[in-house]
C-alpha cells in the first residue's frame, strides 16, 4: 500500500538525518550536540507515531467522543515534548538547542518525502 510506503519511507528519512547529524556532531567532538539530535529525533519519531495511533483512534471512536480522544491525543504529545525541552533546558543551553532542532527531524524527512513523491509524478 502506497500509505505504509510514505510512512516506511518517513521514518527511514528521519533515522539516516539523525544519524547524519549525529555522526557529524561526534567527528567535530561536540557530544552534547549529537546526545541533544539523538533524542529529539527520537522524541519526533515517537510524536509522529502518535499522531497517526491518534488519528486513527479519532476515526474509529464515536462522534462524541472525539473532542475528547483529540484533546487527549494532542496534548500529550505537546507534553512530551516540552518535558524533553524542560528536562534538556535544565542539561544546557547545547543540548536544549540540538535536541529543538532534533524535533524538526521528522518534519524534514516529511518535506523530502513530499518532494519525491512531486518528482515522481511529474515524470
Amino acid at each position: 500500500m502506497m500509505q505504509e510506503d510514505t510512512q516506511k519511507n518517513i521514518y527511514r528519512s528521519s533515522i539516516v538525518l539523525g544519524l547524519l547529524v549525529i555522526i557529524t556532531s561526534l567527528l567535530l567532538k561536540h557530544k552534547d550536540i549529537a546526545i541533544g539530535f539523538f533524542f529529539g529525533a527520537i522524541i519526533s519519531i515517537i510524536n509522529f507515531g502518535l499522531l497517526k495511533l491518534h488519528i486513527k483512534n479519532l476515526v474509529r471512536t464515536r462522534r462524541d467522543f472525539r473532542y475528547i480522544i483529540f484533546f487527549i491525543g494532542y496534548l500529550s504529545r505537546y507534553l512530551l515534548m516540552a518535558l524533553a525541552l524542560w528536562i534538556a533546558i535544565n542539561k544546557g543551553w547545547e543540548i536544549f538547542w540540538s535536541l529543538a532542532s532534533g524535533l524538526f527531524a521528522i518534519r524534514i524527512a516529511i518535506f523530502l518525502e513530499t518532494f519525491r513523491s512531486c518528482k515522481r509524478q511529474a515524470r
